[in-house]
């Protein structure tokens, strides 16, 4: 039975490693175990049963009866189907043995998931009943990982003329992801994660890696790559489950039917990730919410299953996936290093130039693009560029332009590339035909990105037609482009099938949206036409790249193009697109002081009671929106009109005696991720303002700026409620203070008669603190905090800043964010007990103050409580 127990607890001290941060000595397998059964204890079964138990010992203590028969249940399975002789109630007592995680172990999303996890084993062991054998699983497992491992061996090498594919390790660079995610953790158990990048940045690469390596890894699971597109149609009919379209795609395009309740058991049993690549490109917001809900529904259904969803960043606020459900992080731009890695590596492949040749003129290239170093920190662009700067040593230096010198050497150099030759008469129309599909694939009834070849030929056909060209010289002419731009070149390419023939689309949106922005040019030639087209788009993610290389395209046709288009956006109010367009555009000076100082008062105008949430998780509020993409996303041109702009806006208020502006500035000083020059003016501004009706009110609280004695005036000011209340200044978390009070990271001093001061003004609130209703809404976001009691406050702050916490773990049931020390615990006991009587309270409270002390008296008999 020892060597039993040493085998179970190896296995729940792997599990647990993969759950929390912390690591624990993984000790070898013992040596006298029956090898069939050491096996099953190794296999992801029961490893998946391991998690199980693990987690919910996490989050709720103990096993309940009921969850203990169908854990016991899927053990004597395990064991009838792998051949395995032992007692299923020694092994699971073995497992409920071993010292548990703690809830703060675990980040938000795989918490959560807990509450879904009975009836996840209860449906688990119904198809462990089910299956006669799991032979057929695992062997139908291994055929479909040597299938998937080869059909997502490569990447595509964009070039000019040519598409092609090779191996990843000849050229791929692995993207940063933030904050601070590795790639290995997106695959942990229960971690779901939404990865929102740039157009380009690199998404659909990064999930067909990660797809390969699965595939090929030790631990044996099968990734199911979906991407999102191909089911449009589907989607938007509905009445199917997303297990329905894994099992589809084991069919189509990997050709291996899966067994009944192969990918079931996959799903359920630590043997499978689920990968779901692009949703935004399901245009229409109603359907990607559609597909939200289909793929959250999912999450519940298989609550330990890996989940990676990519999306672009701009639009994903529409139908954004829940964010206790899931993880929110970025595929970042490449940074100088990466830039240099990947075209070194590009240079190396390219054919066209002399072997010879190829690492000079890689170092020319990152020497010269340096001046475009925003543009070739996009892995696509960078790509293109790598490309245009081998064929005709050029650079562009705009999207706009790389996007225009593509069409041209696609266009200008037909007869050199292919030897093929047009009449006359189309060569200049072909371009405007191209413009014309493309809107059509980008705003047409179907929304589907993707046309059958016949359908394409006719569009084009039918465009050249209506110019008044003969029909049979229109549809040949169509029939050579089609043939030319299908998979020769990096235009159009084959993107799947329908019953009857392949359907093609734009090898990567951005070249539809490009030229779908040319159209839109071509028709709107002026600037309130063109707006006229764009305004009811601009907040659309789906229209993002079109509305920037339209107005980029604007401003290089017509003089202060561009400037023009701002002001009508302005006039109607679409102040977060104007903000955008500085990270792309350079308008003049005073259009982006303009845009900046309404930034600015949108943002002082915001309820300051909106900033405020009982989560640590991070939120942006519309009020500072347009103020976050004047400060870190304008292009540095624009920055330094900007940055003076705000400082001599906030300057201004002040001497207005505007009552926001202090607290938006004292948040701006307490982001980490502005500017160190701004913040430096903004602090200077923020001391040499006047006394009288402008008060510095602490808040919010900033701990390198404030003490106790500013938290005791927070506190009359605002209530209580305020040491518990995190803030948000744009889109960035300024923590609660009972954070950083209780922090285990916080080594500060503190003084403790400021502290006695402190808690003694908390005392004298004997109504409720805290709204139940807001806390409770945030209750699951909350679950990451991280604080610990441990005596370094004097005890009367100590007990108070606990007492929330405690309130909502004996009245409400909720995880306490802190290991109780000895005393805060019989605190709580005596409240769960309703203990009465002075002598009790006072022998529990001797190192108290008398008004402390009372209170918390009263909190044990009910007679006060926290929530309301």
């Amino acid at each position: 039975m020892a060597s039993l127990d040493a085998a179970v607890g190896r296995i729940v001290v792997s599990v647990s490693n993969q759950l929390a941060p912390r690591l624990s000595q993984l000790v070898p397998p013992p040596p006298d175990l029956d090898p069939v059964l050491l096996s099953y204890l190794e296999s992801p079964d029961f490893a998946e049963i391991a998690r199980q138990v693990v987690l919910w010992r996490a989050m709720r203590g103990s096993v309940d009866p009921g969850l203990s028969a169908d854990l016991r249940e899927q053990i004597v399975q395990g064991l009838r189907l792998s051949g395995a002789s032992a007692d299923p109630k020694g092994l699971f007592e073995a497992l409920v043995s071993v010292e548990p995680l703690q809830a703060n172990d675990l980040d938000t999303p795989t918490a959560v998931g807990v509450a879904h996890l009975a009836s996840a084993v209860k449906n688990n062991t119904l198809v462990l009943r089910r299956a006669p054998t799991l032979a057929d699983f695992h062997s139908y497992a291994a055929q479909l990982r040597a299938r998937v491992a080869a059909m997502h061996g490569e990447m595509r090498l964009p070039h000019i003329g040519v598409s092609r594919s090779v191996p990843y390790d000849e050229l791929y660079v692995r993207p940063t992801l933030s904050p601070d995610l590795a790639v290995s953790s997106l695959t942990s158990p229960g971690r779901r994660t939404v990865l929102l990048g740039d157009p380009g940045a690199g998404k659909s690469t990064l999930t067909g890696k990660l797809t390969h390596d699965i595939a090929l890894d030790a631990t044996e699971r099968v990734p199911f790559l979906l991407v999102l597109r191909d089911f449009t149609a589907s989607f938007r009919t509905g009445g199917r489950e997303l297990l329905k379209y894994l099992e589809h795609i084991c069919s189509d395009p990997y050709n291996l039917t899966p067994p009944r309740d192969a990918v079931e058991y996959l799903l359920r049993n630590g043997r499978a990730v689920v990968v779901l690549d692009g949703l935004d490109e399901l245009v229409q917001p109603e359907l990607r919410r559609r597909v939200v809900r289909l793929v959250e529904g999912f999450a519940h259904q298989y609550p330990l299953t890996p989940i990676v969803v990519t999306a672009r960043k701009v639009g994903y606020s529409e139908a954004p996936l829940s964010s206790t459900l899931f993880t929110a992080g970025t595929v970042d731009d490449f940074d100088s290093g990466q830039v240099a890695d990947y075209a070194t590596r590009w240079f190396a492949l390219d054919a066209a130039t002399p072997a010879h040749e190829r690492a000079r003129l890689a170092e020319a290239f990152l020497s010269e693009s340096t001046e475009i170093e925003e543009l070739r920190r996009n892995p696509l662009l960078l790509a293109l560029l790598c490309a245009m700067y081998s064929s005709e040593h050029y650079l562009p230096r705009n999207l706009a332009q790389v996007y225009e010198r593509c069409a041209v050497m696609l266009f200008d150099r037909w007869d050199s590339m292919r030897g093929i030759t047009l009449p006359v008469q189309f060569q200049g129309r072909l371009r405007a035909a191209v413009q014309h599909l493309a809107w059509y694939l980008f705003d047409g009834p179907e929304l589907a990105g993707a046309l059958p070849r016949s359908r394409i030929v006719r569009l084009l056909t039918n465009y050249l037609v209506a110019k008044s060209f003969d029909p049979d010289e229109a549809e040949g002419a169509a029939e050579r482009f089609t043939e030319f731009c299908t998979g020769r070149a990096w235009i159009l390419t084959d993107v799947g099938a329908n019953a009857s023939e392949p359907l093609f689309g734009f090898t990567h949106r951005t070249f539809m949206e490009y030229f779908a922005a040319e159209h839109l040019v071509r028709k709107h030639t002026t600037a309130s036409s063109l707006w006229s087209a764009l305004r009811s788009h601009v907040n659309e993610g789906a229209w993002d790249v079109v509305s920037r290389v339209a107005l980029q395209l604007h401003d290089r046709n017509v003089e202060d193009g561009a400037d023009d288009v701002l002001s009508h956006a302005i006039h109607d109010g679409e102040l977060d697109f104007a903000a955008r367009t500085l990270g792309y555009l350079t308008p003049r000076p005073d259009v982006v002081r303009g845009i900046a100082i309404a930034a600015l008062r949108q943002a002082v105008a915001a309820p300051h009671d909106s900033r405020t949430s009982y989560s640590a998780f991070s939120f942006i509020l519309v009020e500072d929106i347009a103020l976050e993409y004047c400060l870190s996303t304008s292009l540095p041109t624009n920055r330094d009109n900007v940055r003076r702009a705000v400082v001599e806006d906030a300057a201004r208020l002040y001497d207005e005696r505007n009552p926001g502006i202090p607290v938006l500035v004292r948040g701006l000083l307490g982001c980490t991720g502005v500017d160190a020059e701004l913040r430096s003016e903004l602090h200077d501004i923020y001391w040499r303002a006047p006394d009288g009706d402008s008060p510095r009110t602490p808040w919010p609280w900033l701990r390198d700026m404030d003490d106790l004695t500013d938290l005791n005036t927070l506190v009359t000011l605002r209530g209580n409620h305020s040491l518990f209340e995190h803030v948000s200044f744009l889109g960035e978390i300024i923590p609660a203070p009972v954070t950083t009070l209780l922090s285990p990271d916080d080594a500060s001093s503190v003084d403790e008669a400021e502290a006695r001061r402190l808690a003694a003004q908390m005392a004298r609130s004997k109504q409720a603190w805290i709204s139940y209703n807001d806390w409770i809404l945030n209750h699951d976001l909350a679950l990451p905090l991280r604080l610990a009691p441990r005596g370094k406050l004097c005890p009367d702050l100590e007990f108070l800043l606990c007492l929330p916490y405690l309130e909502a773990y004996v009245d409400f049931g909720f995880t306490l964010p802190f290991a109780p020390t000895t005393v805060l615990s019989e605190l709580a006991e005596s409240r769960a007990a309703e203990h009465r009587g002075p002598a009790f309270h006072w022998m529990l409270f001797e190192a108290l103050s008398g008004e402390v002390a009372d209170l918390l008296g009263l909190w044990t008999t009910r007679d006060f409580n926290v929530f309301e």
